[in-house]
């Protein structure tokens, strides 16, 4: 069914193995090559295809406007034209299963002074791949995403879809870490951030009932110059998240244990020039297929924008000062103390010489904030990391291409 004329895809072999758990490396991740190195997919994209009568052969009629070229209001029957602003008020999500999955489509009016050009844009997640979601979108399972969307009411052209511009690409690989080994790197990638004092810049710990991991910037904010990059606990979200439990009790029979998620965005038509990557769906088919070190080179970008790397030195340099630091900067130079070796009193101490130029009460302010800072870590048992030879981290960051050590 999908023939792409541009390259061929042949199957990927790589097996999904179920990890139960692992005492120090697992011998063989999800996904990953003989030498153990992650395999990098599609996790999600924003799909833009160009509104042609003769091309597309159906379409579900909530989207007879695109035709009709006009918008009518069913509470008020007001009609509006369909242009770029009113287009963006009729997306619409479509399921062929009663919305345990979802497909967000909607209408944009593109280069309108040029003439009027409606694309249909398409939100397009691995949960419509179902029981194949570990696997992420590849070219070999690419045929069950245009199922799904025919399944709702659209028809078209299979060379027309690969064809497509995309924005907002996912990409994401996974792999299975013990509580103890997180926290490691968590520390790792805690100690190792740029500081920014710019708003949405910088990591950001995160930790709840749904989810818990590490995130560095803005989705909504980033572009090519500071990308968006965040690393998470995918079985925590596939248990606890409310718009996941179903899905996953649904289609995943088996979720994979202590399984960890890197994923990154590539925003725009900018990102994609940056990056030297094409922009059309079928050039990141073929990426994923028979481009893997291209795809772990981004990653590997990603992560010299995000931290600062040093083979002698894996110590942060600090880019702000104290007084400037909120809760989450002061929470990362407390854990670099401790892993220091230094002791209550001796953090504290390290605050108050760093305050020392500030009134009394201000002072006092920021010393108790430290003290509440330090029992929330004691709290969390991140006092009992060790980080002095940090194997995991070495060994994730050697398949990345970066050495810690």
């Amino acid at each position: 069914m999908n023939n792409l004329e541009t390259g061929k895809f042949e199957l990927l072999t790589t097996p999904l193995n179920i990890i139960n758990g692992i005492d120090d490396l697992a011998p063989v991740q999800p996904n990953a090559d003989a030498d153990n190195t992650p395999f990098i997919s599609i996790d999600s994209f924003k799909l833009r295809m160009l509104f042609d009568k003769n091309k597309m052969r159906s379409y579900p009629d909530y989207f007879d406007c695109i035709i009709t070229k006009e918008l009518k209001n069913l509470t008020t029957g007001e009609v509006q034209l369909l242009n770029e602003t009113s287009a963006k008020n009729i997306a619409k999500s479509f399921s062929n299963d009663n919305n345990i999955t979802g497909l967000f489509i909607g209408i944009e009016i593109i280069n309108a002074g040029e003439g009027f050009k409606p694309h249909f844009t398409f939100k397009i997640t691995s949960k419509l791949l179902k029981e194949d979601y570990y696997t992420g979108i590849t070219a070999a399972n690419i045929g069950k995403i245009i199922d799904y969307i025919r399944s709702v009411g659209f028809d078209f052209l299979d060379e027309d879809f690969y064809d497509a511009e995309i924005t907002d690409i996912d990409y994401k690989f996974d792999y299975t870490l013990s509580t103890d080994e997180y926290k490691t790197l968590k520390t790792t990638y805690m100690e190792m951030a740029k500081l920014y004092k710019e708003l949405n810049r910088g990591i950001t710990p995160f930790r709840k009932k749904s989810n818990t991991g590490l995130q560095f910037g803005n989705r909504k904010t980033a572009n090519y110059g500071y990308p968006f990059f965040k690393i998470y606990n995918k079985e925590k979200e596939l248990k606890n998240k409310k718009t996941s439990i179903p899905f996953a009790n649904t289609y995943i029979p088996t979720i994979i244990k202590d399984l960890y998620r890197w994923e990154l965005t590539i925003k725009d038509k900018k990102h994609f020039e940056h990056l030297e990557l094409g922009n059309r769906l079928r050039n990141h088919l073929q990426l994923v297929q028979n481009d893997q070190p291209i795809l772990m080179n981004v990653f590997k970008k990603y992560h010299y924008i995000h931290l600062n790397i040093n083979k002698s030195s894996n110590r942060a340099t600090i880019q702000k000062n104290f007084t400037d630091m909120n809760g989450i900067d002061k929470s990362m130079i407390i854990e670099l103390l401790i892993n220091k070796g230094l002791g209550y009193n001796a953090i504290i101490d390290h605050f108050k010489r760093a305050y020392a130029n500030l009134n009394r009460q201000t002072e006092y302010n920021h010393i108790k904030k430290v003290m509440a800072l330090y029992e929330d870590l004691k709290a969390d048992n991140l006092l009992k990391v060790k980080i002095e030879k940090n194997e995991i981290a070495d060994k994730l960051f050697n398949l990345i291409g970066i050495y810690s050590s």
